[in-house]
């Protein structure tokens, strides 16, 4: 290695006619190129397996709570990442509060402070802005560059000297960022860049589903609530459908006119003699 080339060199004793050393040859080979193209592919290798963790577990899980960490632990085992976190917005604020963390990091600095307020210095860097913007930010020198300036002395002394912040939605609406730090320059080339942008959209549809979800639970209970509320009236109720005929009768029902409910399901309630002796 000479700064920042790459050389392979041979070498070998040079004999005479006889055999006899009489010097030693040398061949050197710039492969610089070549170690850039196996390392990034060695790279994008890392991102294609830590994007199928992520989507396995997007699968599995069931809340935000379960699937953040595992999201930012695939992104450090499997993507080669130095650190990854997950952070949202607190409520009715521009603060951003961690809730999830995987990777490197030295523990007395404690939490990096960051917003989203664009009259905040703190409100300018990668994450601030890929919130406020609703776009990918990437920083490919992260103690050189403007926008980190804040946090250069962090940078430093954690290894960061690449990072990515990508705005995650909820029902359309951001309400965080997935912060990846790499402890490379450059680490986000074109099709990394395409890799983790699918990674945030994963995430971004697994939180939809999860609020679908959530509402469809909450309407089941409510409909569960309505339902006994309905079967244990003291007033009779018949509910029918577009055709006038019955679909359901509760007990108060079956009690007052004598009829099982199958024998009045499916048919109209005109036609039912209300008032028959029970039997």
């Amino acid at each position: 290695v000479d700064g920042d080339r790459t050389y392979l060199v041979t070498k070998g004793p040079l004999r005479d006619g006889e055999g006899n050393v009489i010097g030693v040859f040398g061949n050197s080979r710039d492969i610089t190129e070549r170690k850039k193209t196996e390392a990034r592919e060695r790279r994008i290798s890392k991102f294609y397996a830590a994007l199928t963790e992520c989507n396995q577990a997007i699968v599995h899980c069931t809340s935000e709570e379960e699937l953040f960490p595992q999201i930012c632990r695939f992104a450090v085992q499997y993507g080669g990442m130095k650190l990854a976190r997950i952070s949202l917005l607190e409520a009715d604020s521009d603060v951003l509060r961690t809730v999830a963390t995987y990777g490197e990091e030295i523990a007395h600095l404690g939490e990096v402070p960051v917003s989203a307020d664009a009259s905040n210095p703190l409100g300018r860097g990668g994450s601030g802005t890929a919130i406020r913007e609703g776009r990918p930010v990437w920083v490919q020198d992260f103690i050189n560059d403007p926008m980190t300036e804040p946090w250069h002395e962090r940078g430093a002394l954690e290894g960061w000297r690449s990072s990515a912040a990508l705005p995650l939605t909820r029902n359309g609406v951001t309400i965080g960022a997935l912060r990846l730090y790499a402890g490379e320059r450059n680490a986000f080339d074109e099709e990394i860049r395409q890799l983790l942008v699918e990674m945030a959209a994963d995430i971004s549809f697994a939180l939809d589903n999860f609020v679908r979800e959530s509402l469809r639970q909450e309407n089941e209970k409510q409909l569960r609530k309505f339902s006994l509320a309905i079967e244990q009236s003291t007033e009779s109720i018949v509910i029918t459908d577009f055709d006038a005929r019955i679909e359901y009768v509760n007990q108060a029902f079956v009690q007052t006119t004598g009829y099982s409910r199958e024998e009045v399901i499916g048919r109209n309630p005109k036609l039912l003699k209300i008032g028959r002796a029970h039997v």
